[in-house]
């Protein structure tokens, strides 16, 4: 009777005379050993943790290129940029010109570039005379200085030489900003004088749905053709995708739901010099947010002291408002002005993390997963098939 069960039900209880040297199980003497008998519970174990490993290895390559607070080369960015949960920082071309970015949709942001440094006829005259122009963003690339970056703060100093150029034309001739010179030929002339501009740029901190930026520029040993002349810089303001840009008395608040800008639109062509409400101007986009440029009302001029500022607003173009600000600093070797850039954040959107990177890296790591969770599901089957064998 025993025989016969045995014959039904094989018994894995063979005696043998010899070492059985085991797969899954200890090395077992002579005598009494026993065939090695598959543990299921570790087959399965090792089939889990291999399918667990790769879903780790997909979260690790996002995690990589999680948003966090930190400078780092975005693309796109001449010199490194800032790319934190809140907004990323661009620098489009190696010039003093800055993209605010909002980190989560890149289609809300504002630029502002410095464009040209002027020399313009005194006067209050509402189209400026400009008798010498210096233009930062066609000449050589400014070098960085200074940068740091830490959490929500980002800073960077730029500066470069600029080769001044004679010329006599208004200062709003065409809407692009270019002004004829009296130069000839192509490029610069080899004989042009030159002078330095110094531009810094600082992060500042603020409310969840605001972000401002601080920033100032020099303009030293500029060439100047007459002491009582005004000297500035013209700025283009980029707001992307605006409907509208305002003149404001101040800057007071710049938020998505509203603005205490109580000036009136400018219409598009429209131009503004020297008017004692012009303190700041704000662009509004399509979604009701908002940008802001504001100036203080001095510059200070070396050996001179603070000198009242000029300025003046054209609405060039859409999205571009161009200001100008400048002062007469009576010869003074070194100029410098200081400005608040602010842009609006979406509030159901301020302070959400974003997953930023190359394509390419997510794309690696699917398939890595792919591939090791197939590979897991093909042992946990020829698994299966052993252990149906041996029964």
């Amino acid at each position: 009777m025993t025989g016969r069960v045995q014959g039904v039900f094989p018994n894995p209880y063979t005696r043998s005379p010899r070492v059985v040297d085991t797969t899954d199980g200890p090395r077992t003497m002579i005598g009494a050993s026993f065939r090695p008998v598959h543990r299921p519970g570790l087959g399965r174990t090792r089939a889990l943790v291999l399918f667990l490993l790769a879903p780790a290895l997909l979260c690790a390559s996002a995690a990589l290129a999680v948003g966090h607070p930190t400078a780092s080369a975005a693309t796109g960015s001449s010199y490194g940029g800032f790319i934190s949960n809140r907004v990323d920082i661009v620098f489009p071309a190696p010039t003093p010109g800055i993209e605010l970015l909002d980190h989560s949709n890149h289609s809300i942001g504002v630029g502002l570039t410095i464009s040209h440094i002027v020399e313009m006829l005194p006067g209050t005259a509402s189209d400026p005379i400009v008798v010498q122009v210096a233009s930062p963003t066609n000449g050589s690339p400014f070098e960085p200085t200074s940068a740091t970056s830490g959490q929500d703060s980002f800073a960077l100093n730029l500066h470069g030489l600029v080769p001044v150029l004679p010329t006599h034309a208004p200062l709003w001739t065409n809407p692009v900003g270019s002004l004829p010179t009296n130069s000839s030929g192509s490029g610069f002339p080899p004989t042009a004088p030159e002078a330095t501009l110094v531009v810094s740029y600082q992060l500042t901190t603020g409310p969840t749905n605001l972000q401002g930026l601080e920033l100032s520029w020099s303009i030293k040993g500029w060439p100047w053709l007459a002491h009582n002349d005004l000297l500035g810089i013209e700025a283009m303001f980029t707001v992307f995708n605006a409907t509208s840009f305002r003149v404001c008395p101040a800057l007071a608040a710049v938020n998505a739901s509203e603005s205490q800008c109580h000036g009136g639109a400018l219409a598009p062509g429209a131009t503004l010099w020297n008017s004692p409400t012009l303190t700041s101007v704000l662009g509004e986009d399509r979604q009701g947010l908002t940008a802001g440029l504001a100036w203080g009302t001095t510059q200070s001029a070396t050996g001179v002291g603070p000198e009242p500022v000029s300025a003046g607003t054209y609405y060039a173009e859409p999205n571009l408002d161009r200001v100008t600000l400048a002062s007469s600093a009576q010869g003074a070797s070194n100029v410098t002005s200081d400005a608040r850039l602010a842009l609006a954040l979406p509030p159901s959107l301020a302070g959400v993390p974003k997953v930023l990177g190359n394509p390419w890296a997510f794309g690696v790591a699917s398939v890595v997963f792919a591939a090791v969770a197939m590979g897991a599901i093909v042992a946990y089957r020829r698994r299966e098939e052993r252990i149906r064998e041996q029964l």
